[in-house]
């Protein structure tokens, strides 16, 4: 796997980690959007990546 696979998933998920921090709210619209889409991208990204390329 390249390595910016995993640090894009350590951006997602470190910027989940503040927003729980700074009480953002994930049950709006807005931010049930962002956390949903930064979930199932990382996810999908994998996915492709897993079943496109052989080493």
């Amino acid at each position: 796997m390249p390595i910016w696979i995993g640090y894009y998933g350590l951006l997602i998920f470190s910027v989940i980690g503040f927003a729980i921090l700074w009480n953002f709210n994930f049950t709006s619209l807005i931010g049930f959007a962002a956390f949903t889409f930064g979930i199932v991208s990382w996810k999908l990204i994998i996915g492709f990546y897993l079943v496109f390329y052989k080493d």
